[in-house]
């Protein structure tokens, strides 16, 4: 499977992979950065989007605060 970050535009997360490719049971490391310039007190939410194939994935939602 292959690990894809979906944001919505013009948001200031950055995400990092130690590996992006992965199979059931493996660890990932998920790194986000928020830039200092991102404004403070704001919401930032993200779907991680697990690609098991032409037909399937997983997803999680998350969301990052700002303060």
């Amino acid at each position: 499977m292959t690990l894809e970050p979906r944001i919505a535009a013009g948001s200031p997360l950055q995400f990092g992979f130690d590996r992006r490719a992965c199979n059931n049971g493996d660890r990932v490391t998920m790194t986000i950065a928020v830039p200092a310039g991102a404004a403070r007190g704001a919401d930032h939410h993200y779907t991680l989007m697990a690609n098991l194939g032409k037909q399937a994935a997983h997803l999680w939602r998350g969301v990052v605060h700002v303060q």
